[in-house]
């Protein structure tokens, strides 16, 4: 079965996207912009300068990954997106949505072990330059 040359990488960033819904809807404290959804903030805000924006944190609630984006008014905002190993249904379905993205990276021939520590890399707020070299550009979120 063959795919148009970006489609995995679409559908790697459609499951990076969607880790984490509980922080939705998200407001700018500076304009009142509303984003509805993890997709609405990532495609209606801006990287941030030069940096892929991904920082990992913890909280009392546990570690989560925090993904900086300016608002169109220039505001830094902050989405987070929690650690995937929450056993909830939520936590069920972002493993399955983890799983899926390794099942696309072993297609392009990487070995599942090396799939899944450049993921966890990059969900933690790292850089992976195996992925850059797929073609997987983390700023571009």
């Amino acid at each position: 079965m063959s795919t148009a040359p970006h489609a995995w990488i679409d559908q790697f960033y459609a499951g990076l996207k969607e880790l984490d819904k509980s922080t939705f809807p998200k407001t700018c404290n500076s304009c009142g912009k509303i984003y509805e959804t993890p997709s609405a903030f990532i495609e209606e805000t801006n990287a941030v300068s030069n940096q892929s924006g991904l920082a990992a944190y913890a909280n009392d609630a546990g570690p989560f990954v925090g993904l900086f984006r300016d608002c169109s008014c220039r505001s830094t905002l902050l989405g987070t997106f929690k650690d995937r190993r929450d056993n909830s249904p939520r936590g069920v379905n972002m493993r399955e949505k983890f799983d899926v993205m390794l099942t696309l990276l072993d297609a392009k021939g990487i070995e599942k072990k090396t799939a899944r520590v450049e993921l966890l890399k990059v969900l933690k707020g790292g850089e992976s330059e195996l992925l850059a070299t797929l073609g997987v550009d983390i700023r571009s979120l």
